[in-house]
């Protein structure tokens, strides 16, 4: 039969890419959440679990007397409480924070569909789970993204809201019991819970069903009894060492009325815009397909007083929008919120194709066929799209898994750049963050090292030589450390510098400054220093593209020893660190400085060009790859050091 052949298959299909693509995510680097709630996980371990696991302390690095922790105060706890049982379990790896989250996001796929089934019958249950298992936003934050909004918080409330289903048609203790452990659950994992609380009782009270409408006014009360015992537990922390916001504040900053990041730049239509452009991405463009239940249902559903399925399929997409419509910049800013409408599209998506394919023959389920290859293809698409950060953010891991392999674990150090929250589970370590010029480096102890990255911008010109007082500089690995120490060996820096040259056309330096200096091992340092003069004209990257200096170590005769390339800030100046070839300075010390612009073919072609290759890209699965980049040179400067 056509129609059961098209649901087994699409349905292993999506059940073997979904799994693959949360394996990817269990094993992908750690990320920012990784680094908020792993920490506070593992720190569980460290200091116990004060306030009954309520107290979160996010302080990477060795036990700290209570004075000095910094407590991450901002949600419920069960995030970090789940993540925590498992590192017990199996320790503090990147995968083991994940693995609950993981579990989570599976047992949701099945939750889905037995909701759709208790809802819709027949073969509903089925394509709920096919969508539930190869959505966008399902795969790319459903598997294993250890985020407050994320798999425990979206399963305890898919819970929820099937257990009051069957509460309302059968009147059970049991049922009610497991609607009210449901919703305790997901009261303690984020705010959202709250409101879906409020949802059910309400229901209860206008609609007549065999829920008592005594006991699920107690979910509300128990509701605000946990919100206000959370709210004492967090104010009973210093405020300076506190992260919560005052309940105003935070309106303030992810309400149209406030502050929060770009939120006052961006209009209501333009965060309307982006609200439905991604909810149409994430959660698979076939959710166009829930308007027309919506618009069918809704209606006759709410106007009857008795209590209905279809009601409950509208109360999945109520209970979000109050807390979507209160706080529009958090999924202006934060993409994985959409999770909050994953269980309503599933559902409602499920209720439009089952009736459509099985009442139907070979035409039909050949276009559900095709409905379920799109659905894979836009998956794909979402998940694997380029993120600008990405290369960052591998750096990070790296950089710090280089400073936990070349310091002890009670050791204080210092970092220049920003100390981002997956470096503080990689290498749990106390380190001051964002010493970058000399008032910063003279409030550390003189034994303190201070480690900066290597090919990297980092400081303001001259950064390099305020470190290089602190002592010699040490490689550990693709990071330097410097100190502690008297300076260095007398004779190993060499300090030169070139004032207004010309790069080429329109773009000229206002100063270079340089250093050649020896690490511990031996190893040659190049330290640079360049600073584009305030009227270059320096082209603008477009997305994909990326503005580099790039370094050519010559020898004799012009022979090329090596090279090395950094990203540039435009009209900045900045420090850098390189490795030289060994034998350099000994073969003349020149040096060719360029200034140059990558760019993807993608990037520097019209809009209609650039459409056509994104379709092609689409259709593929990415078959085609990314457009080779074309580097375009700006101009250069060769110098010496002698």
């Amino acid at each position: 039969m056509p129609f059961r052949g098209v649901v087994l298959g699409l349905l292993a299909v999506a059940g073997v890419y979904g799994l693959l693509g949360r394996w990817n995510c269990l094993v992908d680097i750690p990320r920012h959440q990784v680094g908020v709630y792993g920490v506070v996980a593992r720190n569980y371990l460290k200091y116990g679990y004060p306030g009954l696991g309520l107290v979160q302390i996010s302080s990477p690095g060795p036990v700290l007397p209570p004075d000095e922790r910094v407590y991450y105060q901002n949600h419920p706890p069960l995030v970090p409480l789940l993540s925590s049982a498992s590192v017990a379990l199996f320790g503090p790896q990147t995968w083991a924070v994940l693995l609950p989250h993981l579990i989570c996001g599976l047992a949701l796929v099945g939750v889905l569909a037995a909701l759709a089934q208790r809802v819709g019958g027949g073969t509903t249950w089925a394509w709920a789970a096919i969508l539930a298992a190869a959505a966008p936003i399902a795969v790319k934050y459903g598997g294993a993204f250890a985020d407050v909004v994320g798999p425990p918080l979206i399963l305890w409330c898919a819970l929820a809201s099937l257990f009051y289903l069957r509460y309302c048609e059968t009147g059970a203790r049991r049922d009610f019991a497991l609607l009210a452990a449901a919703c305790v659950l997901g009261l303690l994992t984020d705010w959202p819970a709250y409101v879906l609380c409020f949802a059910l009782a309400g229901h209860a009270l206008v609609y007549r069903s065999k829920a008592r409408r005594a006991a699920m006014l107690a979910l509300p009360v128990v509701a605000l009894a946990l919100f206000a015992w959370f709210m004492a537990c967090a104010r009973a922390i210093p405020k300076e060492n506190n992260l919560l916001q005052p309940i105003g504040e935070a309106q303030r900053s992810w309400s149209l009325l406030g502050s929060a990041p770009d939120a006052d730049r961006v209009p209501l239509a333009a965060l309307a815009v982006s609200f439905f452009t991604r909810f149409l991405i994430q959660l698979s463009p076939l959710c166009v397909l829930a308007l027309l239940w919506l618009a069918r249902k809704t209606l006759p559903a709410a106007w009857t007083r008795e209590n209905r399925r279809e009601q409950h399929v509208v109360l999945l997409w109520l209970w979000p929008l109050p807390y979507a419509l209160a706080f529009p910049a958090l999924f202006h800013n934060h993409p994985y919120y959409h999770l909050l409408f994953l269980p309503a599209i599933v559902v409602t998506v499920a209720l439009v194709v089952e009736p459509f394919v099985r009442k139907g023959g070979r035409w039909r389920a050949a276009l559900a066929a095709a409905g379920g290859l799109f659905l894979l293809l836009s998956s794909f698409y979402v998940v694997t799209e380029a993120d600008r950060w990405e290369p960052l953010r591998h750096k990070q891991v790296r950089w710090a898994a280089d400073l936990a392999r070349h310091t002890a674990p009670d050791e204080e150090s210092a970092f220049v750049l920003h100390y981002a929250q997956q470096m503080r589970f990689v290498a749990d370590r106390r380190v001051v963050e964002y010493v970058d010029d000399q008032a910063k480096l003279e409030k550390l102890s003189r034994t303190t090292r201070v480690f900066a990255p290597l090919a990297h911008p980092l400081g303001y010109e001259d950064f390099f030589r305020s470190l290089l007082e602190r002592g010699p500089a040490t490689l550990c690995g693709s990071l330097v450390a410097f100190g502690p120490g008297q300076g260095p060996p007398a004779g190993s820096t060499i300090f030169g510098g070139l004032d207004g040259r010309t790069l080429g056309g329109t773009i000229s330096l206002s100063s270079l400054s340089f250093a050649a200096l020896q690490a511990t091992d031996g190893s040659p340092l190049l330290a640079l220093a360049p600073w584009l003069s305030a009227a270059s004209a320096v082209p603008k990257p477009q997305l994909g593209d990326t503005l580099e200096w790039h370094v050519r170590f010559l020898g004799k005769e012009g022979a090329v020893l090596g090279t090395a390339s950094m990203p540039a800030p435009t009209q900045e100046s900045a420090s850098y660190f390189v490795i030289a070839p060994k034998g350099w300075r000994e073969a003349g010390g020149r040096a060719e400085l360029s200034l140059r612009l990558c760019t993807s073919d993608a990037a520097s072609v019209g809009r209609g060009t650039r459409m056509m290759r994104l379709a092609l890209r689409f259709l593929t699965l990415r078959a085609l790859g990314n457009p080779k980049p074309s580097v375009r040179s700006l101009g250069q400067v060769e110098f010496s050091v002698r």
